[in-house]
Formats: structure tokens, sequence, C-alpha cells
């Protein structure tokens, strides 16, 4: 699991799948998705039984970075993912959170 935002830029590191928890957790999504549009990775994490907000805050469990090319993370750091390190917010890695 990643703890901070330079940890979203490091190739080495990796989380197992099974270390998250979904279930009454609170997740906020930034960047672009190969999954499919926020929508459809937020009807993913919903039927995992997490809740999805649109913004990050102290009650935010984990910021899930897309993977997607067009990232506007792949240039450098954006709101959400600053605020999530601010907050001490577990920030995730979109392939971190799909089942394999």
């Amino acid at each position: 699991i990643l703890r901070s935002v330079e940890d979203v830029f490091d190739p080495l590191k990796s989380v197992e799948r099974q270390l998250i928890v979904f279930e009454g957790k609170a997740f906020s999504l930034s960047g672009n998705f190969l999954y499919g549009p926020k929508e459809k990775v937020q009807e993913y994490l919903e039927s995992k039984g997490a809740k999805v907000h649109t913004s990050v805050k102290k009650s935010t469990n984990y910021l899930v970075v897309g993977d997607g090319e067009q990232s506007k993370y792949n240039d450098g750091y954006g709101t959400k993912t600053r605020k999530a390190e601010e907050l001490g917010i577990t920030i995730l890695k979109e392939c971190q959170i799909f089942d394999e």
C-alpha cells in the first residue's frame, strides 16, 4: 500500500490485492482510468461494499489514482493527491484495486 505521493510513481512499489479492505471504507478517485469512466470504477467499488467520495476528506480511507495514459498525474501531482498525502490517506494505483 502506498503512503506518499512519491510512491505513486515508483514502479518498484507493489501491494497485495487481498490487503485492501473495501467493505465500509471510503474511496476517492483521481485521474483517468484504464478500467473506464470514473462512474464505472465507482460502481465496481460500491459492489465491493465501499463508499466513494467526490473529494478527499478526513473520512477518506483510500485515494485511487487512475493508470490512464492521459492521467494528469503522469506529469505531476494533482490537488487530490497532495491533499491525500497531507491527511495521511493511503494512495493506490488503479491496478491495485481490481481482481486479477
